[in-house]
C-alpha cells in the first residue's frame, strides 16, 4: 500500500469501531469502508491510503487487511462497501473471486453476493470452499450454506437464528467436527437428516475402509449407520442403499459401489460352491437371516483387494480368524498393501492353472496352519489374516485330521504352504 496526502479529518488514532473511512482505490475511485477494528498500539494511515484495489478496511499491524476466514480457527470479519460500482463491474469482480453470481438477477443480489466474497480471505482453503458454496440468501437473512448449484437450498446453520435447522449434537461436521456454515453442506440420505461438509464426504469415500478387509461403513452416516445391525452393521452395509449420496459425489462413489457389487457376487459365488446355506438354521423361516443369504454369506467369509489386479478375492472364513483385526474389518497395527495377493495372481506367477476356470478359483494353503491364505508376504509365503496379525501364533498347529479340517483336501503339514487347486472344480468332483 503507498499512502496518500492525508485529507482534513480526525487523527488516525481517533478512528473507532463503526467509523465510515474513505479510500482511494488503484483505479483512482473513491470508496467508503466501515472500520471494524482498530490496533491502537500502531499509528494507522489516515485518509488517501491506496489499497490494492479492496475496499475493505482494517488497521492492524503493518495496515494490512484481514478478511475474514471460512476456517474455524479465525472469527475475524470485514465491512465492504461498494460504492458507485456498476452491475457489470459487480458481477465481474464477484466472479473473479469464485463466488457464484449467476442466479443474481437484481443489483442488491449481487451487492450481498459481493459482499459476502470480499469477507473471505486470499488463502486457497477458503478460496476453495468459497467455490463450493451456494451463495443464496435465505428468508432469515443468512446464506445458504449448501452446494453451488444444487437446489432447493438447505436451513440455515447460524447458531442463534430463529430459523436454525434442528441438528443433532453441537451443529458440526461429524467428520471434521467443525461448525457447518464453514464450507459446503450436503444432507446424507439417512433417516435423521444429518448433514456433513461436501469436502469431507469425498475424503471419506476416497479413503474407503480402514484396513485390509474391505467393509463398507465408510458409505453410511457415522451417526446413524447401517440400521440394521447395531451402530454400523457389517453386514448390511453390503446391500443397503448409500447414504453418502450427492450430485457431486458420484465420481468418487462409481469404485466403491462397483468393488461392493462384485464382493456380493463372490459371496454368492461361494455360497453355491460349498453349499453350506442348504442346511443353516439362521436361513430358514424365522431365522437371523431368513431371506437374506448374501448376509449370511458376508457375515461367515472375508474378502480383500488383491493389490495386482485390483479385484476382490475370497479371504477365508471370518470364524478363522475371529481374534484377528483384519477379519473383525479394523486395520492391523500395520499392514502391507502389497502383500494382498489373490490366488490367481499367486497361481499364474507359479504357473497353476485351471484349464476350465483359468485363475479365478485357485486358492492356496497358509503355511502355518490349515487355512485359506489371504496374504502373500515376502515373495514367497502365503498366509492367513490369523497368522498375519499374529507372528507369535503362527507355529505349534495340527491338522485336526480327515473330516475336521477346514480345507478338507489332501495337503502338507503346518509349515509349508501349497496350491489348493481350483475351488471351483473341487465343489464340482465333490
Amino acid at each position: 500500500m503507498v499512502p496518500l496526502k492525508a485529507a482534513a479529518g480526525p487523527a488516525a488514532a481517533e478512528y473507532a469501531v463503526g467509523d465510515v473511512v474513505r479510500y482511494r482505490q488503484r483505479d483512482g475511485k473513491l470508496c467508503l469502508a466501515k472500520v471494524v477494528q482498530v490496533d491502537r498500539s500502531i499509528q494507522p494511515w489516515g485518509y488517501g491510503v491506496e489499497l490494492e484495489g479492496n475496499p475493505d478496511i482494517r488497521f492492524t499491524e503493518g495496515n494490512r487487511l484481514l478478511p475474514q476466514h471460512l476456517s474455524s480457527d479465525c472469527l475475524q470479519q470485514a465491512v465492504v462497501i461498494t460504492g458507485d460500482m456498476s452491475i457489470r463491474q459487480l458481477r465481474d469482480a464477484t466472479t473473479s473471486l469464485g463466488a457464484d453470481c449467476s442466479w443474481c438477477l437484481e443489483r442488491g443480489e449481487l451487492v450481498s453476493v459481493y459482499k459476502r466474497a470480499k469477507q473471505v480471505c486470499s488463502s486457497g482453503s477458503c478460496r476453495s470452499r468459497l467455490s463450493e458454496l451456494c451463495t443464496r440468501q435465505l428468508p432469515c437473512g443468512h446464506f445458504c450454506c449448501g452446494v453451488r448449484g444444487t437446489s432447493p437450498c438447505l436451513p440455515c446453520f447460524q447458531e442463534g437464528c430463529n430459523s436454525q435447522a434442528r441438528l443433532e449434537g453441537d451443529g458440526n461436521c461429524c467428520f471434521c467436527f467443525e461448525p457447518l456454515p464453514s464450507a459446503a453442506v450436503i444432507a446424507l440420505d439417512c433417516e435423521a437428516g444429518h448433514f456433513v461438509h461436501l469436502a469431507c464426504a469425498w475424503k471419506c469415500l476416497q479413503v474407503g475402509c480402514p484396513g485390509p478387509a474391505l467393509t463398507f461403513d465408510f458409505l453410511f452416516c457415522p451417526l446413524c449407520g447401517s440400521g440394521k445391525e447395531g451402530r454400523c452393521g457389517n453386514i448390511q452395509v453390503m446391500t443397503a442403499q448409500p447414504h453418502l449420496q450427492h450430485s457431486q459425489l458420484q465420481a468418487a462413489l462409481d469404485r466403491p459401489l462397483s468393488m461392493r457389487q462384485q464382493v456380493v457376487q463372490l459371496a454368492k459365488q461361494r455360497l453355491k460352491l460349498e453349499g453350506a446355506a442348504k442346511q443353516d438354521e439362521q436361513l430358514q423361516p424365522g431365522g437371523k437371516f431368513d431371506g437374506r443369504p448374501v448376509d449370511w454369506a458376508l457375515s461367515k467369509y472375508v474378502f480383500f483387494e488383491c493389490s495386482k489386479c485390483r479385484l476382490p478375492y475370497y479371504g477365508g472364513a471370518r470364524q478363522c480368524g475371529a481374534a484377528a483385526p483384519a477379519a473383525a474389518g479394523n486395520a492391523p497395527a500395520a499392514y502391507d498393501a502389497t502383500e494382498l495377493v489373490c490366488g490367481g495372481c499367486s497361481a499364474q506367477a507359479a504357473g497353476n492353472n485351471c484349464p476350465m476356470h483359468g485363475t479365478e478359483f485357485v486358492a492356496w494353503k497358509c503355511k502355518y496352519c490349515c487355512n485359506v491364505a489371504s496374504w502373500y508376504c515376502w515373495g514367497a509365503t502365503h498366509m492367513c489374516s490369523r497368522c498375519h496379525d499374529n507372528p507369535s501364533q503362527r507355529y505349534g498347529h495340527r491338522c485336526p485330521g480327515p473330516g475336521r479340517c477346514l480345507l478338507a483336501v489332501p495337503h502338507p503339514p503346518p509349515g509349508k504352504s501349497a496350491c489348493l487347486g481350483c475351488e471351483a472344480c473341487r465343489h464340482q468332483d465333490g
